[in-house]
Formats: structure tokens, C-alpha cells, sequence
């Protein structure tokens, strides 16, 4: 506080806001507030017509501030400005009021001082146009000083209440950190790579107490404030329930009672050993593709469920090892190709059931019964099928339903009674030797003609008879 007295008619005080009046801190120190308090000495009655205020300004320790002009009110409704042609504060009584200063006094009030920062006295000079009686102004000057003392330290206590307003946050979501403390003091905010502040957010000299951003991992912010040659940092942790990371090394054991999702196209978890729960299997509820290069070895069962899709090879090499399959098939709308030197079905007591053509580029050797209930085709020109015993179904006999031809060299022994209807055996030009064989050397040898007249050529011994009908077929039987 300031009071001076002497040149002018009125009395004048001084006090500042913040007092003591500090000499700032650097360019960010909040801005101060001059109350200048007018009244006449004792009970005398004083009439103005306007008073000027000079604050000086510059950097040394004479000058009051480091930047010109600021803010004038009254709660006496004098009208206060700033007038930069002059650089004065001009301060003018309302009208109609005749500038009467009585006992009770005036307050006028500079606002928004940027007091520099060097520590000294500083003089405002003050230029006053009042007079004794109404309408009869002079001009009187005076001085009032200001003193601007040195920046006290602040004890580190003054910096508080570090904290998140959301302790807890699910990753992405925003984050508010609030504290307390001098405005004299700057403020720097640091964190890790898990903490991003939102558009616009400062992070250095920060001045209005508060920090937001967003957290996608659990992050601790550091809140530093420089107090005289000592930096001091304060520290509040936002817990994320859900965090992104960009790495994660687990030397023990690692427990997901939730899920864990790699879902991204080149993302990946990497797993030396993949087991189930405790004394369970593990379960795989998801498509499953194993890239080329990449073998799957089984130790032991695996049980699927659904389809098994295996676009490379799936090998059972092991001796012991085999795949049970209960329905083969080959692609969609594709047959099933076996490229194997073999197929060998080795327990009789599971025969091959196929539903469909059974197309083999090779040989195929059944040592067991080949039941075919659809037919059995080697049509290709270099194709057979070679059969030791041929066989009828059971209880009947067996049916040719076609020319047969039975090549040179190629006997054909009939154990039992051979019959048949016209047409059947053998046509003009065919030789035929049947034996029967109960007998020994008992053989009927013919030559097929054609005549209609007789059967020519024809050698018949014991127990053979033979006959002809009206065309050119030849009816045997046994006599």
C-alpha cells in the first residue's frame, strides 16, 4: 500500500492484488490489480473535472509494467480508460455529479497490470484538475510510489490435488487430470506413449489446472512446476480395463479368464505350446487354416467336430498310426482321387462300402469279398478284371448278359450240367471239344455247319448224343 499527499487537493492510497506487490515471474505470470482510493483531507469537499494516471513502463526496476495499457472501473461510477495517445489512465467523474469528492471518498481500479520482473520502486505520476468550487479547475500534480518486491519461493505444498477425474477408463476413452496451485507457477505435463492429449491440448506451461487426452494402456502423468532452483513433480496413474499393447513378454504364466483376440490381418500370437484347461481338452471353435510351410503334428487324438479342410497333405506315417474316417470323399462335385502305390484294407472285419463309381488308374487287389451291388466295368480297350472263381449270387446262378468270347488258348472247364436255349453256344463255323470228365477219354468234337441237312463233322463217343434243330445252332446234350 501507497499513500502520498501534498501538490494535489486529494489524498491518494495505493493497494495492490495481489499483495505484496511481486515483480513477475517470467511473460506467463498472471496479471495484477491497482486499487487507487481518492478522498479530501479531513472534511473538506473537493471538485474534479478528471485525473490522469502515468504507470511507468519498461524493464528496469523503476518501471511498474512490461507491457502498456489494461482495464479501468469504479464502484462510484467513474468512468477509468486507458489513453494510448497519452498513456494515461483517464479517469472522469459521472455526469452531472460536478465531480464532488466528499469524506466518503472515491476507488478507481487498473486492471490487467503486467508488472515486470525486476524488483524496485516504481513512481506513478498523478495529474489532477480539481478546484475548491465547482467549475474552478487547476491543475495539480503528485507522486505515489509503488513497490515491487523480489518473487518469494512457494512451498512445494502449494502444488496439490494431482488426480484424475476417471481413475478407471476402458481404452480410447477421454481422460481429465485437474490439480491445484499458485498462477505464478507453469505447469508441464509428461507421460508415455499410452496417452494422447486431445486437439489443442498444451503440454508445456500450462495455466489453467487441467490436462485432457485419451489412454489406451494404464498410464502414470507427471506434473512438473518449477519452485525457485527446485523442480517438483507430483504423479496420479489411470488404470484402462481393456489396454492396447504394443508388446507383451510373460516370463510366468499367463491367465485369460477372458479372451485373447489378434484380430488385425497382420497381427499374430505366437505359442510354443498350445494346451486346453487342467485335465481338459482343447477345444478350437473357430475355422483353422495352416499356411503352406507350416506341418501340424499330433501327439495324439484330435477330435473334429465339424469339417477338416486340409489343403495340403494329411499324413498317418507311423506304422502304428492310422485316420478313421467315416464317410471319404473326394472335392465338391470332384471324384476321390487316391494317389497311392496301394490301398490295403487289412481286417476283414471292415469291408469297403462304395456308394458311388470306384474309378482305379491302377491295380486294386480285395483279399477279402468284393461286393459290388452296381456293375463292374474294364471297358477300355487295354483294361480287364481277372478273376480266379466266378460265382453267382447265392442260391442262383450266374448270368452272362453278353457275347463272350473266349480267346485261343483260353480253355473253359464247366464242372457242372451246361445248359441253355437256342442260340447260346455255338454258331456257324465254331469248333467246340467237350470232355466229359467222368469218363475217361470221352470227348465229342464238332465243326458247326450250317446245311440244315444234318450235323456234319461230328465225333461222338460213349454217353454223349447229339442232335440239331432247324437252323444253325448246334443243341447238345448228354445222351
Amino acid at each position: 500500500m501507497t499513500q502520498e499527499t501534498g501538490g494535489t487537493l486529494l489524498d491518494y492510497t495505493i493497494v495492490s492484488d495481489p499483495y505484496p506487490l511481486c515483480a513477475s515471474l517470467n511473460a506467463g505470470t498472471p496479471t495484477s490489480t491497482l486499487h487507487i482510493l481518492i478522498a479530501p483531507p479531513g472534511d473538506e469537499t473537493v471538485h474534479c473535472q478528471d485525473i490522469q494516471f502515468a504507470v511507468p513502463y519498461g524493464s528496469g526496476a523503476h518501471d511498474l509494467v512490461s507491457v502498456q495499457g489494461g482495464q479501468g472501473s469504479s464502484p462510484d461510477n467513474w468512468t477509468v480508460t486507458w489513453e494510448p495517445a497519452k498513456s494515461v489512465f483517464l479517469a472522469v467523474p459521472p455526469s452531472g455529479s460536478g465531480g464532488t469528492v466528499g469524506a466518503a471518498g472515491v476507488q478507481l481500479t487498473l486492471k490487467g497490470l503486467h508488472i515486470n520482473t525486476r524488483p524496485g520502486i516504481a513512481t506513478i505520476e498523478i495529474a489532477e484538475m480539481a478546484g475548491i468550487t465547482t467549475g474552478s479547475y487547476s491543475m495539480q500534480r503528485d507522486e505515489c510510489t509503488v513497490t515491487k518486491f523480489p518473487r518469494p519461493a512457494v512451498p512445494a505444498q502449494n502444488v496439490s490435488d494431482f488426480a484424475a477425474t476417471t481413475p478407471e477408463v476402458d481404452a480410447g476413452n477421454t481422460v481429465t487430470l485437474y490439480w491445484t496451485g499458485p498462477q505464478t507457477l507453469t505447469y508441464d505435463i509428461a507421460h508415455g506413449t499410452g496417452a494422447t492429449p486431445a486437439t489443442g491440448q498444451a503440454e508445456t506451461n500450462i495455466t489453467n489446472f487441467t490436462w485432457k487426452g485419451t489412454v489406451t494402456r494404464d498410464t502414470t502423468f507427471h506434473l512438473h512446476c518449477r519452485l525457485g532452483e527446485t523442480t517438483h513433480t507430483l504423479t496420479a496413474t489411470v488404470a484402462v480395463n481393456n489396454p492396447r499393447l504394443t508388446g507383451l513378454q510373460v516370463d510366468g504364466t499367463l491367465i485369460a479368464n477372458g479372451q485373447v483376440e489378434a484380430v488385425a490381418t497382420d497381427r499374430s500370437v505366437r505359442i510354443r505350446e498350445l494346451q486346453g484347461p487342467s485335465s481338459m481338452p482343447l477345444t478350437i471353435k473357430s475355422s483353422t487354416d495352416f499356411l503352406a510351410g507350416c506341418p501340424v503334428s499330433v501327439t495324439d487324438s484330435v477330435t473334429v467336430t465339424g469339417k477338416l479342410i486340409a489343403n495340403g497333405d494329411l499324413q498317418a506315417i507311423h506304422e502304428d498310426h492310422c485316420v478313421r474316417i467315416r464317410d471319404l470323399r473326394g472335392p465338391m462335385a470332384g471324384p476321390l482321387t487316391i494317389n497311392s502305390s496301394g490301398i490295403e484294407y487289412i481286417d476283414s472285419k471292415h469291408p469297403v462300402n462304395l456308394a458311388g463309381n470306384l474309378i482305379a488308374k491302377n491295380d486294386v487287389t480285395v483279399t477279402g469279398k468284393l461286393v459290388a451291388n452296381g456293375g463292374i466295368e474294364a471297358v477300355a480297350a487295354d483294361k480287364l478284371v481277372r478273376i480266379r472263381k466266378l460265382l453267382g449270387p447265392y442260391g442262383q446262378p450266374l448270368e452272362i448278359n453278353s457275347s463272350t468270347n473266349f480267346l485261343a488258348g483260353c480253355n473253359v472247364h464247366i464242372a457242372g450240367e451246361m445248359k441253355g436255349s437256342v442260340g447260346q453256344f455255338a454258331q456257324y463255323g465254331d469248333t467246340m471239344h467237350i470232355q466229359n470228365k467222368t469218363k475217361s477219354n470221352c470227348y465229342l468234337g464238332a465243326s458247326v455247319k450250317g446245311d440244315k441237312t444234318h450235323a456234319s463233322n461230328w465225333n461222338s463217343w460213349t454217353y454223349w448224343a447229339s442232335s440239331r434243330d432247324n437252323e444253325t445252332y448246334l443243341v447238345m446234350k448228354k445222351g
